[in-house]
């Protein structure tokens, strides 16, 4: 191996495989291919697919379609605005936590009504959410009343780092992930369907406040948020939000690397170290995703 870099395989915490209900675009078996060519040995599945991940009943279908995929994975309970929600929420065993959308994004779950949001961060072990700008500071006080652990998938912007840093600095346990494409990319003038995600692309300041953040400690994952559509559905006259990340975002952290942005050693801390301990992981078998998280003090 001389001249060679030997890391452990990398955890993505946020992709988005397209099965059930979209295996048009992709399926679980070739999501799991992409992930292993990206040096990427295990992924969070997000629940908005169809049917969404919000029953047990649901989740298990999943597990069930997920014995083809060749690396480790863990699936996000879906919060959703019902009684019957909330029961599920506290019946789910062996997931990263729940995910909750507080911003529009692919699929009808956005939840904004404040009564379910106390009730969903109550009931939850650990909570994910998709949340921008001040979204983000209303998240955090939601997870400090329930004394819960928070997990901010995507953060984007300056603002969104200086409510983050001052939580932590406060010892509200809270970590947050960047996505390859904000620290890579901003926003410009034209409209490009294959460089429409969720949230959109920001401005330089927020992409170089980004990169600080992942220097001072801030910033503790780098998730893809992979989301692949067809080439039909970007070129629409309605294009899908969502890139796709898996195959990329290693190589891309590895470049930065070599342009001086940041060391071997953090991106292994950003990309396999701080996910295993943000949600517990401790031994990862393909044979059963549960076994993932049997040994997870935070879950």
């Amino acid at each position: 191996a001389k001249g060679l870099l030997l890391m452990p395989g990398c955890i993505d915490t946020h992709v988005h495989l397209r099965e059930p209900g979209f295996t048009h675009k992709e399926d679980m078996f070739t999501g799991s291919l992409a992930a292993a060519a990206g040096g990427i040995t295990t992924v969070f599945d997000m629940p908005n697919t169809k049917p969404s991940t919000t029953t047990i009943t649901a989740l298990a279908n999943k597990r069930k379609l997920a014995k083809k995929m060749i690396v480790n994975h863990g699936f996000y309970f879906g919060a959703t605005k019902s009684a019957e929600g909330i029961s599920e929420i506290k019946e789910a065993k062996n997931v990263p936590g729940t995910k909750v959308f507080m911003n529009i994004t692919t699929g009808k779950m956005i939840i904004e009504d404040e009564k379910f949001l106390h009730k969903i961060f109550e009931a939850s072990r650990q909570v994910s959410v998709h949340a921008e700008q001040e979204q983000v500071k209303h998240a955090i006080q939601l997870a400090s009343l329930a004394r819960k652990k928070l997990y901010c998938s995507q953060i984007s912007t300056q603002k969104e780092v200086d409510y983050i840093t001052f939580a932590k600095s406060a010892g509200t346990e809270v970590c947050c992930e960047v996505t390859p494409h904000h620290l890579f990319c901003s926003k410009s003038g034209k409209k490009d369907a294959f460089l429409s995600m969720k949230p959109e692309l920001r401005t330089k300041k927020d992409k170089s406040s980004l990169w600080k953040a992942i220097n001072d400690g801030i910033v503790d994952t780098i998730g893809t948020d992979h989301a692949p559509h067809t080439t039909v559905e970007k070129k629409s006259n309605n294009p899908p939000y969502g890139v796709p990340g898996l195959e990329t975002s290693l190589p891309l952290m590895l470049t930065a690397v070599r342009d001086g942005k940041l060391s071997y050693q953090q991106v292994i801390k950003l990309m396999c170290n701080n996910p295993a301990k943000i949600f517990g992981i401790k031994s990862r078998s393909i044979q059963k995703s549960q076994r993932l998280f049997e040994h997870g003090s935070v879950l």
